[in-house]
């Protein structure tokens, strides 16, 4: 075979070795890796909504303190 025609062959070769690590190897990394950024939003914004409901609770309770005035304490311990 001539230099020219070996070098065309080897050519085309690499290109067939990266396109099967990409379909073998990349592709999934890439997909695991988006599923694993969208299963830690979704854990975020769980995270956020609770401390919202929780600060909200806090807030309506210190509200119900104020209003109860000087026997706030004495409503809630019974």
């Amino acid at each position: 075979m001539c230099l020219q025609t070996e070098l065309a062959v080897q050519n085309e070769r690499i290109k067939q070795v990266k396109q099967q690590l990409q379909a073998d190897i990349v592709a999934p990394a890439e997909a695991k890796c988006k599923q694993a950024i969208a299963k830690a939003k979704g854990d975020a914004a769980s995270i956020i909504e609770d401390g919202k409901a929780q600060a909200e609770g806090t807030q309506r309770l210190a509200e119900s303190w104020k209003a109860a005035g000087t026997n706030a304490k004495d409503i809630f311990l019974f």
